[in-house]
């Protein structure tokens, strides 16, 4: 009788436990948090804004890469918090030109809700460095060889 009463016991306690662990996180709201970019000379200016009521941490990794640095999760080309009910900014200059897509992942630092491309919430951005922006040098060199095979 003890031992039945133990083992009941001992369930009707853990219930609660298992179900806040094995809880799927929060549905996060693709409003709350979101992605954007814009290019500037060979600089990519990368804008995220939280409307959440959490901290979040993000990174943002550009197809083909702009300007990866190192990280856990492979080449990062932004990594920042932002504080709930702001926006935080990042410029990055890129060291290769043409179309880029950016993905992203913001994730709740309590790790209870997640945004971005990788999460469904958000369309990854497309951005594009025309060859003129990355100044005059290039510029004299194009129409140099240009001349040069012309002729």
């Amino acid at each position: 009788m003890k031992k039945s009463v133990r083992t009941a016991a001992s369930a009707l306690l853990a219930a609660p436990l298992l179900a806040a662990v094995f809880a799927a996180p929060a549905q996060a709201a693709p409003e709350d948090v979101t992605l954007s970019a814009t290019t500037e000379g060979k600089d990519m200016i990368v804008t995220i804004t939280n409307n959440s009521e959490s901290k979040i941490d993000c990174r943002t990794y550009t197809s083909p890469m702009i300007s990866a640095v190192s990280a856990d999760l492979g080449p990062v080309d932004v990594s920042m918090e932002v504080d709930p009910g702001s926006a935080d900014s990042a410029r990055v200059t890129a060291k290769v030109r043409g179309e880029h897509t950016i993905d992203w992942l913001c994730d709740a630092s309590d790790g209870s809700e997640y945004w971005g491309t990788f999460r469904g919430t958000a369309e990854p951005v497309e951005i594009t460095f025309e060859d003129r922006t990355f100044g005059s040098v290039n510029l004299i060199v194009s129409q140099l060889l240009e001349s040069i095979f012309e002729s």
